[in-house]
Order: C-alpha cells, then sequence, then structure tokens
C-alpha cells in the first residue's frame, strides 16, 4: 500500500450503521477521518488525539463522539476507508504485477509499501487488538480491507493458472498467506524490510508455486542479498 502522498479518502466516508434521523454530512466525516489520517503520518498514534483531530479537522469532540465510541474506533475506521484504495491505486497496484510478471511478486512489492507506511505503522496495534478481539469493528475492518484485497489478488492468481504459470494444485491461501505474513513478521521483529527482500520472498514462493513456464516468464532478475542476523547472506563475518 502506498505511503501517505497517495493515500486517498476520494468521496468515501465510514461504512458503519448510520443513526436514524437527519443524515450525517459525508464533508464532516471526510474532514475527520482526513485529519486523522493527516495526524498519524506526522505524529503517530501518540500525537492523534481527540482534541488534536477536533482542531484538525474544524469539529467539536461532541460531534466525533456522536460517529465514533472512541479515539481507537476513528483511527481504525480512518485507516480502513483508507487503504481500501482508490480506482488509482487499484489500477497501479495491477500494473505492479503486469511490470513484474507476476501476482505473488506485486504482492510482495505491495505489502512492503504498507509496512513502511507511516499511517499504518502507527495504527498497527489498534488493528491488531480488534482483529485478534474480533470486536464489531475488527470484523468489519476485515470485511471492508483483507477480504476484498485477497479475492482480487486470488481471482488474479486464477487467471495465471488458467495461462499455465501457477500450478493447478497449489493452495491459493498459504500463497498470500506467505507473502503477505512473511514481511509483516520480518517487519515485526526487525528484520531487514525492502525490495530486495520483497523480490527474494517472491522468488521463493514462486520456486514452489510456479511452473517451469511461469517461472520462465517472469522477469530475468538476480535479487539483491538479504541480511541474515544482521549481515548479508554470502559474506564472512570478520
Amino acid at each position: 500500500m502506498p505511503d501517505r502522498g497517495q493515500v486517498s479518502l476520494e468521496s468515501r466516508v465510514p461504512a458503519s450503521p448510520r443513526p436514524i434521523g437527519r443524515p450525517r454530512p459525508p464533508a464532516t466525516d471526510r474532514s475527520i477521518l482526513e485529519a486523522t489520517i493527516e495526524l498519524l503520518a506526522e505524529g503517530g498514534a501518540d500525537a492523534t488525539t481527540l482534541d488534536a483531530i477536533a482542531r484538525r479537522s474544524g469539529s467539536a469532540k461532541t460531534t466525533i463522539y456522536r460517529r465514533w465510541p472512541s479515539r481507537e474506533a476513528l483511527i481504525l475506521d480512518a485507516l480502513r476507508v483508507a487503504v481500501r484504495g482508490s480506482s488509482e491505486q487499484v489500477e497501479a497496484t495491477r500494473e505492479v504485477d503486469r511490470t513484474l510478471g507476476s501476482t505473488v511478486r506485486g504482492a510482495a512489492r505491495t505489502i512492503l509499501g504498507l509496512v513502511r507506511n507511516s499511517v499504518f505503522r502507527a495504527a498497527f496495534p489498534t488493528i491488531a487488538h480488534e482483529l485478534f478481539e474480533e470486536t464489531d469493528l475488527g470484523n468489519r475492518f476485515r470485511a471492508d480491507v483483507f477480504q476484498p484485497i485477497r479475492t482480487s489478488l486470488k481471482a488474479r492468481l486464477r487467471e495465471e493458472i488458467a495461462r499455465g504459470e501457477i500450478r493447478e494444485d497449489i493452495d491459493l491461501d498459504l500463497v498470500l498467506d506467505a507473502v503477505h505474513g512473511g514481511m509483516l513478521y520480518r517487519a515485526l521483529v526487525g528484520e531487514q524490510v525492502d525490495q530486495s527482500v520483497a523480490d527474494a520472498l517472491a522468488d521463493l514462493i514462486l520456486s514452489g508455486a510456479a511452473t517451469s513456464a511461469g517461472a520462465a516468464a517472469g522477469p530475468g532478475h538476480e535479487a539483491a542479498p538479504v541480511r541474515v542476523n544482521g549481515r548479508r547472506r554470502g559474506t564472512r563475518k570478520r
């Protein structure tokens, strides 16, 4: 996922249930969400207080509380809306797939962008808590963000199966788990996370998932050395 400058809310507002009565103005929702994302990017979760959001958005705290029950709910909803991506971002992701010659390689580059995204990193503890506890907010995030992304990626992988590039018997869910989980885990434990790692991980997964024709169809590149325990593979410790 793209970093702050590429995160766009467009005309979207939260998909949370709306109270009976006068419809709430979409512009107000949008300004609150945009303020939340800006503050997350600038100063992290600690700087994203309700007072700061109210000042940045020009909305009263009572207005915010009528829409979201807590600061955590607002942070999660802002990220949920943002990472769904605009149509331009979705097309850009597909273009990465086409350029790299593989949905797996494109997915590895995309998750790299997400784990390096300042907004995502600031909001990740809140996301993880809501998902692990299976709260209504966490379930909505899962349904609105993770499931559509996975559905789209699996559809593209099935196209590669039809073209004879990916093995028919491969478990597509495990392929995506390996791509996304591998990059996220490295980020969490403080290992090297960059383009060379994304490409190396994709190549490792494709070595088991791709047919011989699919492997040959990929771009001819040699992945940069990856650091193992703080040093580059293939170098001697002096």
